[in-house]
């Protein structure tokens, strides 16, 4: 826990019904401002909620499931809570995998390039070409952006790999252009 988290415990308070009131009510009682001075501060409340229903073997495996469904309510928005799940972990689990993979698929050019002509009715030709990339995966086969493109932007290889797409797919259009003797755009 970081210098702006704390943890509360609730003895004997499993009902996941009241610990959803509590949280709303922590929620909404902290976002009231508070007066300092002759200044009004406002401040946001997310929360993590694990109860004991999920049984963990320490007290720093509770912390660890408090502080993922904490992140999970932080990327919801804030002044909410989320209650921890064991999907959740499992889920986490699975990012941090397909992270790892990824990094290893940008270092070996595991990408490829992949154009979908666009039409035009009027001209009656081909004038421009999407640019879609793919991963290719080793195991799972040809991976959808949609899959990994948040990924990328949360490891930082999001900037290079737009450069990659940019760089490779102009000189693969240029050189369709040559051998078609057409003026392409991407």
């Amino acid at each position: 826990m970081t210098g702006d988290e704390f943890a509360i415990v609730i003895k004997d308070q499993n009902n996941i019904d009241e610990v959803s009131k509590i949280s709303q009510k922590l929620i909404t009682f902290l976002s009231n401002p508070f007066k300092v001075v002759q200044n009004e501060i406002f401040i946001t409340l997310s929360i993590g909620v694990v109860t004991n229903q999920i049984k963990s073997d320490s007290a720093k495996d509770y912390l660890r499931d408090a502080e993922i469904a904490l992140n999970k309510a932080k990327k919801v928005g804030r002044g909410k809570f989320k209650i921890f799940d064991k999907k959740m972990y499992t889920n986490l689990l699975q990012q941090w995998n397909l992270e790892s993979e990824l990094q290893k698929a940008f270092k070996n050019n595991d990408f490829e390039i992949f154009y979908q002509p666009i039409y035009s009715v009027s001209r009656k030709k081909v004038y421009s070409f999407e640019t879609l990339i793919r991963w290719n995966h080793p195991r799972f086969g040809y991976i959808s952006p949609k899959k990994f493109l948040q990924s990328a932007e949360d490891i930082g290889i999001i900037n290079p790999l737009d450069r990659w797409v940019m760089y490779r797919g102009s000189n693969n259009i240029k050189e369709l252009s040559k051998s078609l003797g057409e003026d392409f755009n991407i």
